[in-house]
């Protein structure tokens, strides 16, 4: 018979404890009262230790996440379960993506050893993959003034958000301000005034406003 470590001590039958690997002659007494041997040859292969290098995910709004995670000592993959208890294998490999992943959800991982045929797995250890709200979009209202000068906006978040970022143009990535007030200078040359654009961003999660 085929052991894992962690099986150990091993009842055979009800008739002999296994301890160790090993070839072990039982003695018994048959139906008919007359003394039976059996030969029992034990080999016992090494539990792996846990995963390694559990590396969690973190994104905002709904979309795909790739949870990684490595074999301990005496493992050669990682297994990855919905629970803690279930049985059915979701993956087999060192990085799990999911798909359109919704909400926040904790995970399983295991290090696993196929042995030939005779696998051995490590307890599980939770993993989390965290979805983050994106902020809605802010509330401001345009400015007028007279004159060359400074206008001053004032934006509204929503709880998603804690902050602002001010952009001079809608493909730029430079950010001309952070904050719920921009006070920019305007100049009354622009033909049909100055066009600004701002996003609701939250310093925690780095999650912005589409």
């Amino acid at each position: 018979i085929y052991l894992c470590s962690n099986e150990l001590p091993y009842n055979y039958n009800n008739l002999y404890e296994v301890n160790a690997a090993g070839t072990f002659t039982i003695h018994t007494d048959n139906a008919a009262g007359c003394d039976s041997t059996i030969t029992l040859t034990v080999t016992v292969n090494t539990q792996p230790s846990a995963a390694i290098n559990l590396t969690p995910a973190v994104r905002c709004g709904e979309g795909a996440v790739t949870l990684t995670a490595h074999a301990g000592q005496n493992g050669t993959t990682c297994r990855w379960y919905a629970s803690e208890n279930d049985n059915e294998v979701l993956f087999t490999g060192t990085s799990y993506v999911i798909n359109n992943l919704a909400a926040t959800n904790t995970y399983y991982v295991s290090s696993y050893n196929e042995y030939n045929g005779h696998p051995c797995e490590s307890g599980r250890q939770a993993i989390t993959a965290t979805i983050n709200t994106n902020p809605a979009e802010p509330t401001v209202e345009d400015q007028v003034r007279c004159g060359n000068g400074q206008v001053e906006f004032t934006a509204t978040v929503d709880t998603n958000a804690n902050t602002c970022r001010w952009y001079m143009t809608q493909a730029t990535s430079t950010i001309s301000a952070t904050g719920l007030t921009y006070a920019p200078t305007i100049n009354t040359t622009a033909t049909n005034g100055t066009t600004f654009y701002v996003e609701s961003f939250n310093t925690n999660t780095n999650c912005k406003s589409s």
